[in-house]
Order: structure tokens, then C-alpha cells, then sequence
């Protein structure tokens, strides 16, 4: 593999209407809208992304039209120019150009250093999923309720007095 070739998983869903659907995924998504010099605005977006993407092309064209915009706003802020290789046509080329799908798999002939790496693949795909979900499970919202009363007894114990 080059220096920068871009990885990732395709999958095409078969739907019981008889449809189907490609789904992309990718074990280092944030990675690819990482610039230099960032606003704080943009800083934010990009912490928002996941770091692995698992999702349709239609949602993917959505977060790269969104990211390529904040981008460029970024950098003009900084007096900086877009990339080409931030440009939303670029960035839909890692995902969105033409590929072969190989329907078997099987009778591709794969060294050993092959499946080790793709074995290395999937255990930081897996990695990144475990440690994604820990993170949103820390990160849920404690609920309206047990938030209103909290909210209470800190009023209830204030140390301002009035007379």
C-alpha cells in the first residue's frame, strides 16, 4: 500500500424489498478533516465527528458537505486557502469512486501478511467501536427529572440569605 492510499470497509446491505444499500466504514474517520490552524467553531465540529464511521454513502456526502463548508470558513479566517485536497470533490473521491466488488471472496489467492493485516484491522476497528460506545455511555444525559431536582436542593442550600 502507498503512502497515501486510503483504506476502508465497504459493505453492501441486501434489503428484504430486494434493494440494496453500500455502507462505508471507516476505523479513522476524524482523521480526514483534521487542518492547520483551526478555529475554536471548527475545532468543535470536528470533535463531534466519530472517530469511526459506520453509515450509508447518502449520510457520509451529508457530514463531507458540512465538514468541506466549516473548513473553508476555517481557513478564511486565517487568511488561508482551501486545499485542493480538502475540497468537497476530492474528499467524496476516498469514498464515492468507482470500485470493483469482488463477489467471492474465497477464491482470491492471500499471503499470510494479508490476512495479518487485516485481522490488525478489525481487532482497532473493534477497539475504536468498544471505546465510542464506553465513551456515549459516560456521556448520556442525566434525565429531566433527577436534573430538576438537583437543580432544586442546590437552590435550597445557597449560602445567600435574604431577609
Amino acid at each position: 500500500m502507498g503512502r497515501w492510499d486510503h483504506e476502508y470497509i465497504d459493505v453492501v446491505n441486501y434489503k428484504a424489498s430486494g434493494g440494496s444499500e453500500r455502507l462505508i466504514i471507516d476505523i479513522d474517520f476524524r482523521s480526514h478533516f483534521e487542518i492547520a490552524r483551526a478555529v475554536e467553531s471548527y475545532e468543535r465540529l470536528l470533535s463531534s465527528l466519530p472517530v469511526v464511521y459506520v453509515g450509508s454513502t447518502k449520510k457520509l456526502k451529508k457530514f463531507l458537505q458540512v465538514m468541506v463548508e466549516a473548513a473553508r470558513s476555517s481557513l478564511k479566517q486565517n487568511s488561508m486557502p482551501l486545499p485542493p485536497w480538502r475540497s468537497l470533490a476530492y474528499l467524496q473521491a476516498k469514498w464515492h469512486s468507482s470500485y470493483e466488488r469482488q463477489l467471492n471472496p474465497d477464491k482470491l489467492k492471500r499471503t499470510t501478511s494479508e490476512h495479518k493485516q487485516c485481522i490488525g484491522h478489525l481487532k482497532r476497528l473493534q477497539s475504536l467501536v468498544q471505546s465510542e460506545a464506553e465513551v456515549d455511555r459516560l456521556l448520556k444525559p442525566i434525565n429531566s427529572e433527577n436534573n430538576r431536582r438537583l437543580k432544586f436542593e442546590g437552590r435550597k442550600h445557597s449560602p445567600i440569605r435574604t431577609v
